[in-house]
């Protein structure tokens, strides 16, 4: 559950909002207690969770990104992180006064970095916004996005790897959706804060594809499953690694090379391809075959 900031409590000073290529500040900055702020934020999301049924849920908080902002200078977004610091921290500590709640943060790799892994109270769990630009592939992965890996590191993360995805509607209405990939805490009306996958770091079991130059692993899922790609022959291809078998590498059709760069538990597969050598590459999601 997040809520926000555009729509019902402050966003952090120079956050803004792009209107075509205008970069519109939020319409409520911090107040000059930004501690305060986060705590009252808390609050009011932790009241409307219990409008909801959800009696003892994570709430995750929008912090929207400061550091790319055409609003400010340097100085004054460095001002701003000041700012988000006390504000997160409000947020995380009356979180937890209030109810036990646990405390997230949506939020862009920078400020996480810079300054919401600085709060005296560091959030539960983050959710790291950070999508594909240009002809970069989607990564379905909370690992490698901009943070340090040893930054929440045990079931902690959600990564929003693509946005504003159409071609999907509920009750008849076509909406936009961004997706995501969580292995951190979410929020049940029956069951309270439902830990979806404990992971930490090591031990460490290594492998390689048999007569490859190079492995890569770059995701798994709940099945079991590890996908990634491997370098042979001047090619690129991608597997998947399940039970302790290397599965037969995966090749798009008539591509150049291959490489798959994350999934899902329902065993699809995203990653890309290059139609020729020294082509650009092209997005595409593998589903199983039926």
């Amino acid at each position: 559950m997040g809520i926000n900031p555009d729509l019902v409590r402050a966003a952090p000073p120079c956050a803004c909002y792009y209107v075509g290529t205008n970069c519109t500040q939020f319409p409520s900055v911090y107040s000059s207690d930004p501690s305060t702020d986060g705590a009252q934020a808390a609050d009011a999301a932790i009241a409307a969770a219990q409008t909801l049924g959800l009696t003892a849920p994570i709430i995750y908080t929008d912090v929207e990104n400061y550091y790319v902002s055409t609003l400010c200078t340097s100085s004054q977004q460095t001002a701003a992180g000041q700012a988000v610091q006390a504000y997160v921290d409000g947020w995380d500590t009356e979180m937890h006064l209030n109810g036990g709640h646990s405390a997230g943060v949506y939020a862009n790799a920078t400020p996480i970095n810079k300054d919401i892994s600085q709060t005296s109270t560091v959030p539960d769990d983050i959710w790291i916004a950070r999508t594909p630009g240009g002809n970069t592939p989607p990564q379905a992965t909370i690992w490698n996005q901009g943070i340090k890996d040893s930054l929440w590191p045990n079931g902690q993360r959600i990564h929003q790897f693509l946005i504003d995805q159409a071609g999907v509607t509920w009750g008849g209405t076509a909406l936009k959706i961004n997706e995501d990939i969580d292995d951190a805490s979410l929020a049940n009306a029956n069951a309270g804060a439902i830990p979806c996958r404990q992971r930490g770091l090591g031990p460490y079991t290594t492998f390689a594809y048999a007569g490859a130059t190079s492995t890569w692993a770059q995701g798994n899922n709940d099945n079991g499953e590890l996908i990634g790609y491997y370098y042979a022959n001047a090619t690129t291809y991608g597997y998947v690694y399940s039970g302790g078998v290397l599965f037969t590498s995966f090749s798009y059709p008539g591509s150049a090379g291959t490489a798959l760069q994350g999934g899902n538990d329902f065993s699809q597969s995203a990653g890309y391809y290059y139609p020729t050598a020294s082509s650009t590459n092209t997005g595409f999601v593998a589903f199983p075959a039926q």
